[in-house]
């Protein structure tokens, strides 16, 4: 693609300078010149020449042709502008979406990992209590097991 463009760019110049050149825009003025002579002729010699009224009939329907032509892209580069900002509306809002959503993942992520810490403390101390014979112990852990589950639970889903 950035190749494309470089190349496209390089012969868009090279046209531009052989554009510009003064044999190029002399040539120009010359033909402006004639096709203006005959305009600035009379209509009774302009009518006696059958070839040169064929030419004068072409050339006002090339400028018509051109005109209308020049007329529809006008009203495509309008419609193509309205696309375009248009389209950037929707990229500054989805741009907009993104951001809050990635703050919103940052929060998830720090609260994930504080409940991480906290069942790391919680398991600690659920390996010194199971060390015990003690039913009852082993009860209450299993309560606070359930607790911490349900703990849990709530942080992520809240």
């Amino acid at each position: 693609r950035k190749a494309f463009v470089a190349t496209t760019r390089k012969e868009l110049q090279a046209v531009r300078d052989e554009i510009s050149t003064d044999a190029v825009k002399a040539r120009i003025r010359k033909e402006e010149r004639k096709l203006m002579q005959p305009a600035k002729s009379s209509t009774s010699f302009r009518s006696s020449i059958p070839g040169q009224e064929r030419n004068e009939r072409f050339l006002v329907d090339e400028t018509q042709r051109q005109q209308q032509i020049m007329q529809e892209q006008d009203q495509s580069l309008a419609g193509l502008q309205t696309d375009i900002t248009r389209l950037h509306g929707v990229t500054v809002e989805i741009s907009s979406e993104v951001k809050h959503q990635n703050k919103m993942l940052d929060d998830l992520n720090d609260d994930v990992e504080e409940a991480q810490e906290r069942m790391n403390f919680v398991m600690g101390r659920l390996s010194k209590l199971l060390k015990t014979k003690d039913k009852c112990q082993l009860g209450l852990i299993l309560f606070l097991v359930a607790v911490l589950v349900v703990m849990v639970f709530l942080v992520v889903y809240t």
